[in-house]
C-alpha cells in the first residue's frame, strides 16, 4: 500500500466523491498519477489546502467581468452553480461551474470557467465535463457551450468536443478510482511536487539534493 490511510493527516468522507477538476487532470495527462484522485474521493486532507486572497480576488474579478458581458447582452447568470450526478460505478461526480448562463430563446446554455493561470489542457476537459453532466442531468435541453476565460482571453468550446470519445474516456477513468484496490503510484517530478498526500506516499519523488557551491572570493 503506497498511501496510509490510516494517517491523522486523513479523514475518511461521510461519502466518497470525485470532483470534476480531479478527472479533467488526469484525462489530460496520461502520465497524471491516479492515486490522489482515488484517494481524496474517499478521504479529505486535514492540511490547510486553502487558495491565498490574491487568487480570489482575481477570479472573482474575472467572473464580475464575464457576468458584466453576459447582462450586457440580456442573459441572466448564475455564480458558482454546484452540479452532481451519480456514476454508473455508484461514485458521485460533483463540479461546482463558475458562471452558468441558462438556455435562452433558443441560444445554448454556456458554462463558464475562469482561470487566472496559463492555460493547461485541464481547463478545456473540465468544461468539457461540465458540458456533459449539464446535459445529462438535464440543465440544458440543448448541448451546452463552453468557455474558458481567463485574465487576458476568452476561449469559447463548442459542445461537439464534449464527445462520446470523452464519455468513454471517463468511464474507463471512473472504473479505476471506484476500484477497492489503490492503484500504483506515478511518482515524477510534475506529479508530486504540489501533491497534498507526498507527505504520506511512500513513492513521492523528492528529488536528489543539489549540491551547494563553494568560493574562495569571499
Amino acid at each position: 500500500m503506497t498511501i496510509d490511510t490510516t494517517s491523522d493527516l486523513l479523514k475518511g468522507r461521510s461519502t466518497p466523491t470525485v470532483w470534476v477538476t480531479w478527472l479533467a487532470k488526469a484525462l489530460a495527462d496520461p502520465a497524471q498519477c491516479r492515486l490522489p484522485a482515488w484517494t481524496l474521493t474517499r478521504f479529505s486532507v486535514t492540511t490547510d489546502d486553502s487558495y491565498s486572497g490574491d487568487w480570489a480576488v482575481k477570479h472573482a474579478a474575472i467572473i464580475g467581468k464575464v457576468q458584466q458581458r453576459l447582462a450586457a447582452a440580456g442573459r441572466s447568470s448564475e455564480v458558482e452553480k454546484d452540479v452532481t450526478l451519480i456514476s454508473r460505478t455508484g461514485l458521485p461526480i460533483t463540479g461546482s461551474i463558475d458562471v452558468w448562463a441558462p438556455q435562452v430563446d433558443g441560444s445554448a446554455a454556456v458554462a463558464i470557467d475562469a482561470k487566472t493561470g496559463k492555460h493547461n489542457p485541464a481547463h478545456r476537459l473540465q468544461v468539457n465535463l461540465y458540458q456533459l453532466i449539464t446535459k445529462a442531468t438535464g440543465e440544458a435541453v440543448m448541448p451546452p457551450r463552453g468557455m474558458l476565460s481567463y485574465r487576458d482571453r476568452d476561449v469559447w468550446i463548442d459542445p461537439a468536443e464534449a464527445s462520446a470519445e470523452l464519455v468513454s474516456q471517463v468511464a474507463k477513468l471512473m472504473e479505476r478510482i471506484a476500484a477497492d484496490r489503490q492503484p500504483a503510484a506515478a511518482p515524477s517530478k510534475s506529479n508530486c511536487r504540489f501533491c497534498s498526500l507526498k507527505g504520506i506516499c511512500t513513492a513521492a519523488w523528492h528529488g536528489d539534493s543539489l549540491p551547494t557551491p563553494t568560493t574562495d572570493l569571499f
